[in-house]
């Protein structure tokens, strides 16, 4: 695989991101991860699924969100395959049988942040970077399937302000509303992620898989309905001039 590489530790599977060093979101990255993801979901000796960056990469993110600069290029056909891909992705995420940790080793924007919060657990690394959703600001709505997603990980008393403001969040402040279970300094990070994975793997698999059913299939049911009737609402927001120019906006100063 070009941008995830993929091993299984002790029955973990992990699933670690390797697209640069912001790990930004497209087509062919969302569709690498998604069958890996569904590669282990069929695999009886895989029993947890731990998705991670490189702590070691400095100024790195968990990902930045969707790239700005490929996705430029897209026509409307092939940015709804990139919608549809990504969408499938939080989705496998979301309700994969086994249990889902992210290792958040960076910044989790937009995106990047959707896809953190997919994961049942989250655990952060200690550092100088931020989560949150910032679709809004740059004149997006949140991925309708993403935004009932949300709503299962973030305290309903913070729920609007985390979807609504384009907030951005450091470890500690996640952690206050949920977003973040754990949070861990770089020295001992690896070793404590993966000593929590460990720990799920040893649960037996299927009172886990049916207890997860009990709580999320009817979520997963409402992420499907959602994201089946406003993609194409997605995209005219996405090709509309106002969005454009943010988005223009947004590639020049990265270019800087």
């Amino acid at each position: 695989m070009k941008y995830v590489s993929c091993e299984v530790i002790d029955h973990i599977g992990y699933l670690r991101m390797k697209n640069g060093k912001s790990n930004p979101i497209f087509t062919e990255f969302c569709t690498e991860m998604r069958e890996a993801l569904e590669e282990w979901a069929a695999d009886v000796t895989t029993r947890a699924i731990c998705i991670t960056g490189d702590v070691d990469r400095k100024g790195g993110a968990f990902s930045s969100g969707f790239d700005v600069f490929k996705l430029a290029e897209y026509d409307r056909a092939e940015f709804r395959e990139f919608l549809h891909e990504f969408q499938k992705l939080y989705l496998t995420i979301f309700s994969h049988p086994n249990p889902t940790v992210a290792g958040i080793t960076g910044s989790a924007i937009a995106g990047g942040c959707i896809l953190a919060l997919s994961a049942e657990f989250r655990l952060a690394v200690e550092g100088d970077y931020h989560l949150g959703l910032t679709e809004i600001a740059l004149g997006l709505p949140v991925p309708a399937g993403a935004g009932e997603i949300m709503k299962t990980r973030i305290s309903k008393k913070y729920l609007r302000q985390f979807i609504f403001t384009g907030t951005t969040y450091s470890p500690s402040e996640a952690y206050k509303i949920g977003a973040v279970n754990e949070i861990y300094p770089k020295d001992i990070f690896e070793d404590e992620l993966h000593k929590f994975c460990v720990k799920l793997s040893d649960l037996p698999h299927l009172g886990y898989s049916i207890t997860k059913r009990l709580f999320d299939d009817r979520h997963c049911d409402t992420i499907r309905k959602l994201d089946e009737e406003r993609t194409e609402e997605f995209l005219n927001v996405w090709f509309s001039s106002i969005t454009q120019e943010r988005v223009e906006a947004l590639r020049s100063k990265l270019k800087k």
